[in-house]
């Protein structure tokens, strides 16, 4: 295997979802998250891409051979995400997802 890529935080995703198919704010989908359970009262592991992270670790792990340390995984979140991003990427016929990604080329020693 090459790489590794795929969506593994569903509460971003849910969120991410929410936002795109009901028109509605970060605030309003996270609340919604948080009332169906989905997301904690604090949802930053999510949001902001730590929990992909860690999975993200332990999947190159099991696929690659190779340990790596959370600080060389470069992150990012949802938090800052709007109605206009979701639009224009939409309008060029894309979505909007926190994706989790390892090349098996920055494991080769």
């Amino acid at each position: 295997m090459e790489q590794i890529n795929g969506i593994v935080n569903g509460t971003s995703n849910f969120i991410l979802s929410q936002m795109r198919q009901n028109k509605i704010s970060y605030a309003a989908a996270l609340k919604t998250a948080q009332e169906k359970g989905f997301a904690e009262a604090d949802p930053s592991n999510d949001v902001d891409g730590i929990d992909a992270a860690y999975k993200l670790q332990i999947l190159a792990d099991f696929t690659f051979g190779k340990q790596i340390n959370q600080r060389d995984i470069q992150m990012g979140g949802i938090r800052t995400i709007t109605q206009a991003d979701l639009q224009d990427v939409t309008d060029l016929g894309y979505e909007i997802k926190l994706l989790a990604v390892a090349l098996a080329k920055s494991f080769i020693s």
